[in-house]
């Protein structure tokens, strides 16, 4: 089965992203293909889905919402992005349907004001909140 590259899905129930077929409808609503190949609903406190960003890390791996990433720091970024070096959450902002990485410091929008070259990817909130020192 191919996997969908514009969202993943996290199923809470089994504690792992799911490879069931899934699909979204125009009003956003998930539905999941069940065993004799009908679409229904799907429990949406059991099924979480978290969008790509369309950006990649460092390394080439693809950035989804719900990661976890670490910034880098460098000599040529300016001190008030004092959040480098932290690890932050990618989340979903609904300020002009942005990305952005977030930790205690506060958020930046994953583009420009987060040079995708310091970026990492290094787990995601699910299975590696630890990664987030029990700040999220």
């Amino acid at each position: 089965m191919s996997r969908n590259l514009s969202y993943r899905v996290w199923d809470n129930e089994k504690k792992e992203y799911s490879d069931n077929p899934f699909s979204l409808d125009q009003y956003g609503l998930l539905y999941i293909q069940d065993e004799d190949g009908y679409w229904e609903e799907a429990n949406e406190d059991r099924f979480i889905i978290e969008f790509n960003t369309g950006l990649e890390d460092k390394n080439g791996k693809m950035i989804y919402e719900g990661g976890i990433v670490k910034v880098s720091d460098s000599e040529n970024v300016a001190s008030e992005r004092c959040f480098f070096g932290d690890n932050a959450v990618v989340k979903s902002s609904y300020k002009g349907g942005a990305f952005t990485v977030k930790n205690w410091y506060g958020e930046q929008i994953l583009n420009w004001d987060v040079l995708l070259e310091r970026i990492e990817v290094i787990g995601n909130i699910h299975e590696n909140s630890e990664l987030l020192g029990g700040e999220e």
